[in-house]
């Protein structure tokens, strides 16, 4: 299976997944693998390798190769703001799946777009993210899991179509640290439900505005959060609303 980015760079399977396990950012609204716990060890990962990222503010993604093996070695996808009401990202779920690594055809760097659209499967179990092109037809397109939990989407041509999370929940954190090991408990997968319901356009611009009905949302799901035993993931998601709420609302604490 073949993956072609923009400038023609082509990633092909390799047996072997990334070591890194995803990471999924709430107030960053970005998910990454990469083997790197903070902002400068992310500056020693880019010095050691090529592909795309966030140069110049232009706001690429992030997949990374390694200089020597070519191997990728990781990766830092934005989630997308929009949805699309008549996608059913659930076909995408259903895609046969291939478990492998991706090594580049050539050692260059090249351009990754952040998607358009995104999906939250039904109780959060998994985000399904996509060029919106590629939302009307899912025949043809093809799965790489590249690291647990994981994948990258390209359509019958190679052509890099998006990617999937699956137990988004699990991996939840503030920033770039570890996730919390062990399975997240059953009431926050439903109130990340809830937040990736509530963190979306136009809804996001109406807070913004200090609509009063998205406000007793955010307070009840607040409460409901704040109710939690304590665990990292918790503590990340209840720390971006009240900054939301602080920001937004102009209540404080």
């Amino acid at each position: 299976m073949d993956i072609k980015f923009e400038g023609g760079v082509v990633a092909g399977s390799v047996p072997g997944q990334m070591k890194s396990v995803p990471r999924f950012s709430l107030g960053g609204r970005f998910v990454v693998l990469s083997p790197y716990e903070d902002r400068w060890g992310r500056e020693k990962f880019i010095g050691a390798t090529f592909g795309s990222m966030d140069w110049l503010w232009e706001g690429d993604d992030e997949i990374r190769f390694d200089k020597e093996t070519r191997n990728l070695s990781g990766v830092m996808v934005a989630l997308p703001e929009e949805e699309d009401p008549a996608w059913d990202g659930s076909a995408w779920l259903r895609l046969p799946q291939e478990t492998a690594g991706a090594r580049a055809a050539t050692v260059e760097d090249f351009s990754a777009r952040p998607v358009d659209v995104r999906w939250v499967a039904p109780g959060a179990k998994a985000v399904v993210c996509a060029y919106s092109a590629f939302l009307s037809d899912p025949s043809g397109l093809r799965r790489l899991r590249v690291a647990p939990g994981f994948d990258l989407v390209a359509a019958a041509d190679g052509t890099y179509a998006g990617w999937i999370l699956e137990s988004p929940a699990d991996c939840v954190v503030d920033a770039f640290e570890a996730p919390t090991p062990g399975p997240a408990l059953a009431a926050f997968r439903e109130a990340l439900a809830e937040f990736l319901d509530l963190f979306v356009e136009p809804r996001i611009d109406m807070m913004q505005d200090e609509d009063p009905a998205l406000l007793i949302r955010l307070e009840a799901l607040l409460a409901r959060v704040s109710a939690l035993p304590p665990d990292p993931r918790h503590e990340a998601m209840r720390t971006w609303m009240l900054q939301v709420r602080e920001d937004w609302y102009a209540i404080a604490g």
